[in-house]
């Protein structure tokens, strides 16, 4: 310990005649040197200059007890590792830390000189530039050890003597670090996965196709972008959910969604719907002008559905859009810049239709930086069961029902190829539930056309052939007959049954000419 530490507190005299040096160590000091001094002793900087006082009895006893001190065996307990080399590189000494932390036994290195026992070690560059380092995680990699690192240079009256490196083991804490970054990882992930799957819940994306999750994946990923999206797959595959999910998933879903299906507008109105006009632009023009659904949709989004039905002409124009980011009004005398994202869905083959030129190359690369290919219904036949019990839940709600599958039912569904998709699965479901079926497919069935019958006893009434009021009608009227026969003619017991007030039961039983 330096004197100069010893005395910073106390009170500068500068009167006293004797004195030592500010920068001696108390093992530096000889008890009997201290004798011929005074009872204050003047403690001086290099320039003599008085900097503090010290009792002499003080430092007596001060040097005493660093002449008991075992500074080495204090050393010992101390958890960080020590090594000390003098100027030539040459190893005098080692604390037990040192030997644990690196595995090396104090007898095999003691002694020897560090540049042939670890040549890459920081501590030798600290013997050639004689600067400190200090490192918060260095690899030591002859034991593939992490530490936290501090290496000071030794001086002596200015002259180096040599290095001391103190080190600590983080092996373990980095280990833990790198699980816990590992594990913050799969958190975030899985956060994401249950974002994506209350968006997709909240969409009525239901699915467990792996080919299908794959694909939302992508959706997902390019959601945080504002790369041009075309989605492609068969009608009522769920194509216009997809870009739903896309808006809302993406930075933009504060902004407006515009849908435009492009094969119900007619050409010669398609311009002034995607672009607007100006008022008195051309005959029958609004007198305030028209705002197109591309400015509507600045900031956000616009779907272009059915974009293979897209003329040449205004396929230049779209292309123009998204070239310049800025449309032109009908009537017009200048450009209008927009912010917008575009998605697009076909169920078309627009490379075919490119080979007949109908549809534009340019075009058609500028839409396809990130293209969604949405399997059909045939090609996730595992999300059939989900779909229809989703649908059918809803219906239920819907018209009061309470209907259920059975295995049966999913046999049926399973094996059906279903051309029209999930809107096909959709439509059919709600029929069932309007109809009333309990057994869903168990009575009625599919054909190609995607026509239904429904059973009742031995008369098929064919869905081609009579009108969907006249078969509820009917069934309302079975219904209400083997209710009333079940209650054995008792009508509050037959009102029980069917849930339904008083005045409805007698008001049906009269419109269907029903005894009761």
């Amino acid at each position: 310990m330096r004197l100069i530490d010893l005395i910073r507190h106390k009170k500068i005299l500068s009167s006293q005649k004797d004195f030592i040096s500010g920068n001696l160590n108390v093992s530096e000091i000889n008890c009997e040197d201290l004798l011929h001094f005074g009872n204050e002793i003047s403690i001086v900087d290099k320039e003599k200059k008085v900097i503090g006082i010290i009792n002499k009895e003080d430092l007596l006893y001060l040097v005493k007890q660093n002449n008991k001190l075992n500074l080495e065996r204090i050393l010992d307990y101390i958890e960080e590792g020590i090594i000390a080399i003098d100027e030539n590189g040459r190893i005098y000494y080692m604390n037990y830390a040192y030997s644990q932390i690196l595995g090396v036994p104090l007898y095999r290195i003691l002694g020897k000189y560090l540049q042939k026992i670890e040549s890459g070690a920081i501590l030798n560059k600290v013997l050639e530039n004689k600067e400190s380092f200090c490192s918060e995680k260095h690899l030591i990699s002859s034991v593939n050890k992490y530490v936290s690192l501090k290496i000071f240079p030794q001086f002596s009256n200015g002259k180096f003597i040599g290095a001391i490196s103190i080190f600590k083991d983080i092996t373990e804490l980095n280990s833990m670090n790198q699980e816990v970054k590992r594990m913050t990882e799969v958190i975030e992930e899985y956060s994401q996965k249950l974002d994506s799957q209350q968006a997709f819940k909240d969409l009525g994306i239901i699915t467990q196709s792996s080919k299908f999750l794959k694909i939302l994946e992508v959706a997902n990923i390019a959601a945080y972008t504002n790369a041009t999206i075309l989605i492609r797959g068969e009608s009522g595959v769920g194509k216009e959910v997809l870009a739903k999910l896309v808006h809302s998933s993406s930075e933009r879903r504060s902004q407006p969604l515009i849908t435009v299906n492009c094969a119900a507008i007619p050409d010669n109105l398609f311009e002034s719907e995607l672009f607007g006009y100006e008022g008195g632009s051309f005959t029958g023009a609004n007198k305030s002008g028209k705002i197109g659904k591309f400015q509507l949709a600045d900031k956000g989004t616009i779907f272009l559905d059915e974009i293979g039905d897209l003329s040449l002409a205004m396929q230049a124009k779209l292309l123009r859009v998204l070239q310049q980011n800025e449309i032109e009004k009908i009537g017009a005398h200048s450009p209008i810049s927009v912010d917008v994202r575009v998605i697009t869905a076909t169920n078309k083959p627009l490379e075919k239709l490119m080979k007949e030129d109908k549809f534009r190359e340019d075009l058609f690369f500028r839409l396809n930086v990130i293209s969604l290919n949405v399997p059909p219904l045939r090609e996730r036949k595992e999300d059939i069961p989900l779909l229809a019990n989703h649908f059918l839940k809803i219906y239920n709600k819907m018209y009061n029902r309470n209907l259920k599958t059975t295995p049966k039912d999913y046999d049926h569904m399973m094996q059906y190829s279903w051309p029209g998709n999930i809107r096909q699965l959709q439509n059919c479901i709600e029929r069932s539930v309007i109809l009333g079926i309990e057994a869903l497919y168990q009575t009625i069935n599919i054909d190609e056309n995607n026509n239904i019958s429904v059973e009742k006893g031995n008369e098929i009434l064919e869905g081609n052939f009579i009108s969907l009021k006249d078969i509820l009608k009917d069934y309302e009227k079975s219904i209400l007959e083997k209710v009333i026969e079940k209650a054995k003619g008792d009508k509050d017991e037959a009102v029980k049954i069917l849930k339904i007030s008083k005045r409805t039961f007698y008001r049906k039983c009269k419109e269907f000419n029903v005894m009761t």
